[in-house]
């Protein structure tokens, strides 16, 4: 995932810095140095989280919410390891 990728992923999913970053589990700042033009790529993991979330809001959106917030309860679970 491209620094431009990941801008596109958090436009799509209409997701400020600072929400993206909470639900990354990292602060506000690495969401910008992910964000950064200079930077190569988004670590692999952060990429994968990004997908976990996007299906989990597609669930949500397509009416499976149980799905969808069992994911995202599990993605802020992990992330408070």
């Amino acid at each position: 995932m491209t620094p431009d990728d990941f801008v596109r992923w958090r436009h799509k999913l209409r997701l400020t810095k600072r929400l993206a970053a909470r639900l990354l589990g990292v602060s506000d700042r690495t969401v910008f140095n992910y964000e950064r033009s200079t930077a190569r790529t988004v670590p692999t993991m952060v990429a994968l989280a990004c997908e976990a979330i996007t299906r989990a809001f597609e669930d949500i959106q397509s009416g499976n919410s149980a799905c969808g917030e069992a994911s995202l309860f599990a993605l802020q679970r992990f992330n408070q390891q």
